[in-house]
């Protein structure tokens, strides 16, 4: 079959879309950008679901005021950067340029749009504050009781937003440091720090295998994120895996097709079929209940 009869077995197609600059202004400048702190208490259920109500509020208001920031500033966070790299074979400047361009626009929409889709949510949220806040307002009958527990309530939400401000800022932070220094994407400096672990994308676009082996030391980073893990310590290192106590990565000690020596497949740490009957109670294969690979995420 030719690429054109292949094409024409389906009528799906890659749908597009995008925000023009006149969208993007428009959307930041009427998102809340406020977080709010509206609290209330009388008895248990109704204390305990505004003050979750409340937090869920804090949350989504500061996550929409965060990207604001980021659009604002026309960059973007290492958990939406694009980890597609651009064919080997060409370089010429200017098409790293534009394809660079291509991925940041992308993850920019995907920001705005992120923003726009909030604020439903964000007024949801503010609407049932308000209608707790009201039962609680009739549950009190002393003002005294109910302006105590309002106290401690707005205590309890000014230490959670202050956390989860601080440490957005240290991700704005590190985000800014990542454009000063250059080390935005993995293509442009092949830093070993923003290696990926995973390989997939269009032909020649393959990510580099995101193990470091140095001195005795494996490296595994987020797979999602073209500058590395998005905790707030990208480099997350074990030791040696072979080592005691260490983390074994999927397949260790012989395991998957064509490892090791060439002996049958064996479980983590047998080394012969004796091992391996041993290791499952000595039943036969055909007898033994299917385990579940594990996977071990950074």
């Amino acid at each position: 079959m030719s690429f054109g009869e292949i094409a024409a077995s389906t009528d799906e197609r890659a749908k597009t879309f995008g925000y023009t600059e006149e969208d993007i202004t428009r959307i930041i400048s009427t998102a809340d950008n406020t977080v709010s702190f509206q609290t209330a208490q009388t008895n248990n259920d109704l204390s305990n679901r505004l003050l979750n109500v409340s937090k869920k509020d804090i949350t989504l208001s500061l996550h929409s005021s965060t990207l604001i920031e980021y659009v604002k500033a026309k960059r973007i966070p290492r958990g939406l950067r694009s980890g597609l790299q651009p064919l080997n074979s060409i370089t010429d400047p200017e098409f790293h340029i534009k394809w660079e361009g291509i991925w940041n626009k992308a993850s920019l929409d995907a920001m705005v749009l992120t923003i726009q889709y909030l604020q439903p949510m964000i007024n949801k949220t503010h609407k049932e504050i308000e209608e707790v806040k009201s039962k609680l307002m009739e549950a009190y009958t002393e003002k005294t009781d109910y302006d105590k527990i309002l106290t401690e309530i707005k205590s309890g939400l000014d230490r959670f937003r202050k956390e989860l401000l601080t440490r957005k800022l240290r991700k704005f932070e590190r985000d800014t440091k990542d454009y000063a220094a250059g080390k935005v994407y993995v293509w442009k400096d092949r830093s070993p720090r923003q290696q990926q672990m995973w390989r997939f994308g269009l032909p020649g676009h393959r990510r580099a295998r995101d193990q470091e082996q140095d001195g005795g030391r494996h490296t595994w980073r987020n797979a999602w994120s073209s500058a590395g893990s998005d905790s707030d310590d990208p480099a997350q290192t074990y030791r040696d895996f072979g080592s005691s106590g260490g983390l074994r990565p999927p397949f260790f000690s012989g395991q998957g097709r064509g490892a090791g020596d060439g002996r049958s497949r064996c479980p983590m740490g047998a080394t012969n079929r004796r091992d391996t009957d041993e290791a499952d109670g000595g039943q036969r294969r055909s007898q033994r209940k299917p385990q579940p690979r594990q996977f071990y995420r950074p």
